[in-house]
């Protein structure tokens, strides 16, 4: 999480092989951002920052929606898209003055990548120069294809290993260009959320499911990657590699029809890039796993977020305390809607939804959205849909 004057910025990546559902999983992301369903009941509104990207996107989610069109698959492209989000209500912040604006850049790497060698040294160069751009993600996405754990069902380890070692191969590739003089990097991507994508057609598998498959099938796999992750951050013991899971569903797909309408997980996407690095560096601080210099870019964040952490602060029963670690601790509880804060997580809801709409009635549109996201991601978990690390 960055911030630049009244902007708070995030950063994503998202891996996952070809056919695993990147293209129909941006589309649904933005397209169903721009419905009139959707700003019934957001305090955002969302816009693409290219024209071309608005267009390309619109059109393939509306092809889904009306004409049951699925997008064709997109080859050894590298995409990253841009997107801003500003208060629904017109923009007025604290005071009558203009609030923040959120924004999110969306870096979609071509699962080809990860499956074949480069075809010439031109494409092998951009390959590098896009992953140097993994380099400022806050949090990483990879996706397991729902539909490949059914062709392999009974062997699932097969799908996880190859997964997990195309990505490994990859990186160590990529290591010396990245690494310049093979100094550890202070920023890098430390959360790596592993989510199953078309989780649809599981219908009877929850992510505590899913978590427990992956762990079973995928833990050697894991590992391994982990320490490929190791080898680029300084403070490796500050990381969360394949601890963090979430079920997504961008559309249904049934014969002659994309319900586009019927989604899991694809609204969480913006509220974890903002919330689960903050999360995890509280966590962090707490253990004191990280030095110094990794938790000063970890807390970065602008004065309007600090001024929302505050106000949920006042919300909490642990909160009363002085001392920076101590409200920090109990901001990353209730962000996490964990054991260590003394009421359930139905109780951190209506806590939640109590802060939220008190910031939208003083006009206070960052502790209006954070609440709101920390609010979705506990309803999530609750759902079985998220799954945190607690670690």
């Amino acid at each position: 999480m960055r911030s630049s004057g009244k902007s708070i910025d995030q950063k994503i990546a998202i891996f996952g092989e070809s056919g695993s559902g990147k293209t129909v999983l941006t589309a649904s992301f933005y397209g169903s951002m721009q419905q009139e369903e959707f700003h019934k009941h957001s305090l955002l509104w969302a816009s693409a920052d290219s024209a071309s990207d608005n267009g390309s996107l619109m059109h393939t989610y509306l092809e889904m929606k009306e004409d049951a069109v699925a997008p064709p698959y997109t080859r050894f492209n590298f995409k990253s898209y841009g997107f801003t989000f500003k208060p629904s209500n017109g923009g007025i912040g604290k005071g009558g003055q203009p609030a923040g604006l959120l924004r999110l850049v969306w870096d979609d790497y071509p699962g080809e990548w990860f499956e074949q060698d480069p075809s010439s040294a031109t494409e092998e160069q951009r390959r590098i120069e896009s992953f140097k751009t993994l380099v400022t993600s806050d949090v990483a996405f990879i996706l397991v294809d729902g539909q490949k754990l059914i062709d392999y069902e009974g062997e699932e380890e097969r799908y996880f290993k190859k997964i997990f070692t195309d990505m490994s191969q990859a990186l160590l590739k990529a290591e010396d260009q990245i690494l310049e003089g093979g100094k550890p990097l202070v920023r890098f991507p430390r959360i790596w959320v592993l989510a199953l994508s078309k989780a649809d057609l599981h219908p009877n598998l929850d992510v505590h499911g899913f978590r427990n498959l992956a762990i079973k099938k995928a833990a050697s796999g894991i590992d391994d990657f982990r320490k490929i992750i190791e080898r680029y951050v300084e403070s490796p013991e500050a990381l969360s590699v394949c601890e963090d899971f979430l079920l997504l569903s961008s559309a249904k797909f049934t014969p002659g029809k994309i319900d586009v309408s019927t989604r899991t997980g694809v609204d969480l996407i913006l509220p974890l890039a903002a919330l689960l690095p903050l999360q995890h560096a509280l966590q962090w601080q707490e253990k004191k796993t990280a030095n110094k210099r990794v938790m000063k870019v970890l807390l970065e964040a602008s004065g309007s977020l600090v001024l929302a952490l505050g106000f949920m602060q006042k919300w909490l029963k642990k909160g009363k305390g002085k001392g920076g670690a101590k409200a920090a601790a109990a901001i990353g509880a209730l962000l996490a809607a964990s054991a260590l804060i003394e009421f359930t997580t139905e109780q951190a809801k209506d806590r939640l939804e109590a802060m939220m709409k008190d910031a939208v009635e003083r006009g206070s549109f960052f502790e209006a959205v954070i609440a709101r996201f920390a609010y979705d991601l506990a309803e999530a978990e609750e759902k079985g849909i998220l799954l945190r690390s607690r670690r």
